[in-house]
């Protein structure tokens, strides 16, 4: 089984099922900022082609409750294979004058501190059980390959960071760490539809990205054929965070 917080591209959850995996889904009540349980259904299976996700609720900001949420899952559905914390959201601020303190926190609790206390609670599981091995996949973005001065670019920093502290500190004891850094791919959060004309020039490829490209990536990761691969924050924005002398 693979547990993905609190909302995944249901892309990923079709190349999660190819992989003979089970995914597990903490995701955000209606109220509590995000999409509701009808439309998750409905993404979901309509991506989904043998295997139904189970739902799970919780709020990865709470990361008090995350220990107890944690054991929860274990209790009801046993090993887990694979952890990738997908959980984000963007305000979007353009600059720190327009940065409020309620969207700093929201930001920064949803896409670094639930993630953080996620990852503790899957490394503590993995440490106890030996004969156990684990995988995290962070979703972080190409920003963060950047310096930034809003909350969302600040929190993908962070969260690279983590990835190769963690794979240098675990990878020794059977936990592999990588992180899948997109550039903007289309999404409700993006507000780009992906049927829609995804020409950019900004953009080193000159288009948007589709979530399909992003799930591939991240299906690599969680199979056997990426073992090798640890610490590593893999781009999937075809070389536009790099910054070349000519421009």
């Amino acid at each position: 089984e693979v547990i993905t917080t609190p909302f995944t591209f249901a892309s990923t959850t079709h190349a999660i099922t190819r992989n003979g995996l089970i995914p597990v889904f903490c995701y955000l009540k209606k109220e509590d900022y995000t999409i509701d349980e009808e439309k998750i259904e409905q993404l979901i299976t309509s991506k989904t082609v043998a295997i139904i996700p189970v739902h799970v609720y919780g709020n990865i900001c709470n990361v008090e409750k995350i220990e107890e949420f944690y054991k929860d899952i274990i209790k009801e559905y046993g090993n887990i294979d694979c952890l990738i914390n997908n959980a984000g959201i963007s305000l979007h601020e353009n600059e720190i004058t327009n940065v409020t303190i309620e969207g700093f926190n929201a930001q920064i609790n949803t896409n670094l501190r639930g993630a953080y206390f996620l990852a503790k609670e899957y490394i503590k599981d993995i440490e106890k059980n030996k004969d156990k091995y684990g995988n995290i996949i962070f979703i972080s973005s190409e920003r963060g390959a950047q310096c930034d001065q809003i909350p969302y670019g600040l929190t993908k920093v962070a969260i690279n960071s983590l990835t190769e502290g963690l794979s240098r500190k675990y990878y020794s004891k059977g936990i592999r760490v990588n992180a899948v850094a997109p550039g903007v791919t289309a999404s409700e959060m993006t507000g780009i539809d992906k049927d829609s004309n995804l020409y950019c020039e900004w953009n080193a490829s000159k288009r948007f990205f589709i979530p399909e490209e992003v799930a591939e990536v991240v299906a690599f990761l969680i199979s056997d054929y990426s073992k090798c691969i640890s610490g590593e924050v893999i781009y999937t924005d075809a070389g536009n965070h790099l910054n070349p002398w000519w421009e």
